[in-house]
Parts: C-alpha cells; structure tokens; sequence
C-alpha cells in the first residue's frame, strides 16, 4: 500500500509577508541594474605574434610542443623581490620547473614574477599573470626558431 504525503502549508503573518515582497523585490532590482551584467575587463592583453597562452593551477604543469617541454608550477606568493634592473619591488611570485623531453640535463627551476620574460633553451616564457586568489598562473611560450 502506498503511503500518503501530507502537504503543510505555512502560516505567514502580515509582516512577513511584507519582508518577503521586500526582498523579492530588492532582487528583482539589482537583476536589473546594468551595472550588475557589465564583465569585469582582464589584464591580459593579446600576445605577441607566435606565442601561446597556457594555463595552470598551482602544482600544476603546462605542455608545450607536445610535451618536448614540461614547465612545472608552484609556491605561488606575494613577496618583496629584485627584479632584473636589481630595484626591489613587490609582487606576485611563482617557483617554474623547466624540464626536456630530449635533453634532461638541462632541467632548471627559475623564481619568476609577473611580467618576467626568460629565455631558456630557445624557448621564450613570458609570466602573463600569477593569481594568488584563484592559485593560477598563465604563461606565454614561443618556440625556440
């Protein structure tokens, strides 16, 4: 036999009635603000002619030229640092393990920050953005020529 549901209607006083039409309302409301749809722009602009934009989560690794080069990415941080002029500066950092398929002995692992360029073995990575929010990091790879 098959059991019966009982259906419970709630009981809603008349002020509650008038903070729930409050509240559909306020809803309703920011829905519709234009403001509320408008994307937030990103900082990336386009890259540079024959250059790929990767992505990776912290921990994580990136595949180039499928898989000749393998760059590992971790201990994202914001920390006081030298850039390449020798000024100190602040910023977003991220620890990047380079590894080759065919030529192991020239692994390496670089500390670089936001807008770093470096060159290693023909390949040129640029450091678009590291995300300490999101623990994200995108890098732009040209191939050696």
């Amino acid at each position: 036999m098959m059991g019966h549901h009982q259906v419970r209607r709630a009981k809603v006083s008349q002020a509650g009635w008038h903070v729930l039409l409050a509240i559909g309302l306020l809803l309703a409301a920011c829905q519709a603000h234009p403001a509320a749809a408008t994307p937030t722009p990103t900082r990336r602009a386009t890259p540079p002619e024959n250059e790929t934009l990767y992505a990776a989560p912290e921990s994580g690794q990136i595949f180039a030229q499928d898989g000749a080069l393998r760059i590992g990415v971790g201990n994202l941080a914001w920390e006081t640092y030298r850039d390449e002029q020798g000024h100190t500066a602040e910023g977003a950092r991220v620890d990047l393990w380079f590894f080759f398929r065919d030529h192991p002995e020239h692994e390496v692992q670089v500390r670089a920050h936001e807008g770093q360029v470096l060159t290693i073995q023909g390949y040129t990575i640029r450091v678009v953005e590291i995300n300490l929010d999101d623990r994200m990091v995108v890098l732009g790879v040209k191939l050696p020529p």
